[in-house]
């Protein structure tokens, strides 16, 4: 081949290659061959702009931008709502519970034979502190009284007697059979004592039984004992 024809030829390899090159740089290059973005770089949304320039508003004078209808950088709630996680309560006022009448186990106490004499008296004391009324009180020792006689145990049953005699007055039971007891006990002075003590109290059906039962025998024939239950 000509020389002529030999450097034609390498120079026309050499502007080939220099166009291979150039197409493949422009392919790689993101951006446009005329110094522009490339096709398909998006531009930021109005909205996303808005929000930059909101921003740097923020940041220029310290404030921060709270969205329409949103809460603000403490946490508060949208005008109208309740603060997060704050839970409304209503203090539920409880009536304090009614005081339990202690007088109905203070009367089973002291009714129980098997109380020890001491403990059903101070129930019986309570009893009466804590309202009990009086005569069914009395009513109560003087049958524990009763019960305790028939178990021959008179010296307990003078206690109870006693009590009853003393917390009322115009009761006139406890008194006839502390008589009862006088007379057992040979305590003939005693015995008169105490049913003139009954004849004070009114009870004319007691005195009654003085000339007809053969425990009065020791007094039945006194003057005095005679004219109260012939009466």
């Amino acid at each position: 081949m000509p020389i002529m024809q030999q450097r034609r030829a390498l120079g026309f390899l050499a502007l080939f290659s220099f166009v291979v090159a150039s197409t493949t740089a422009c392919k790689d290059d993101p951006k446009a061959a005329d110094g522009g973005e490339a096709k398909g770089d998006p531009k930021p949304a109005d909205g996303a702009q808005a929000g930059k320039d909101d921003a740097g508003k923020a940041g220029a004078d310290g404030s921060v931008a709270v969205p329409e209808g949103g809460s603000g950088p403490e946490g508060g709630a949208a005008e109208g709502g309740a603060a997060a996680g704050e839970t409304s309560t209503t203090a539920t006022e409880v009536a304090p519970p009614e005081p339990v009448d202690p007088v109905p186990a203070l009367l089973e106490t002291a009714k129980d034979l098997e109380t020890p004499d001491e403990d059903a008296i101070k129930a019986l004391d309570d009893a009466l502190a804590a309202g009990a009324d009086k005569i069914v009180l009395a009513k109560l020792a003087n049958t524990r009284g009763e019960s305790l006689v028939k178990k021959s145990e008179p010296d307990r049953a003078d206690a109870f007697f006693e009590w009853a005699k003393t917390t009322h007055t115009l009761f006139a039971e406890p008194v006839f059979n502390q008589a009862k007891l006088a007379c057992l006990a040979g305590d003939a002075d005693l015995c008169k004592e105490l049913l003139l003590e009954v004849d004070k109290r009114g009870n004319k059906k007691l005195l009654k039984g003085v000339g007809l039962d053969p425990i009065f025998t020791p007094v039945a024939d006194d003057s005095e004992i005679r004219k109260l239950y012939e009466k």
